[in-house]
């Protein structure tokens, strides 16, 4: 299944194979909602609500729509809440560029 990884904040969007790349995420099943985020920490910038979604037959057009509920739960987002992206902080590390 193709994955989108895309970090609001930095602007990184890519498509990648069939599985999520190595290191840790934390998943959320958006209520039950839809596919589920996996969250990581961008590579590029250090962003911890960096999102990964299946797009398994989407198009273009479907790519946009996971690129804005990933861009959502960043801050200033409709779906942003200061106590998960606390708890993103306490799993994936700090926000400094590595």
């Amino acid at each position: 299944m193709p994955r989108l990884f895309y970090c609001p904040k930095c602007g990184d969007k890519n498509i990648d194979g069939y599985r999520l790349r190595r290191g840790r995420f934390v998943g959320h099943p958006r209520d039950g909602w839809g596919r589920p985020i996996s969250f990581y920490r961008c590579e590029k910038c250090g962003n911890v609500l960096a999102g990964s979604m299946d797009v398994t037959d989407w198009d273009e057009r479907g790519i946009d729509y996971a690129s804005s509920i990933i861009r959502g739960y960043n801050e200033g987002g409709t779906y942003y809440y200061k106590p998960f992206h606390d708890y993103c902080l306490e799993h994936l590390g700090s926000e400094e560029k590595k």
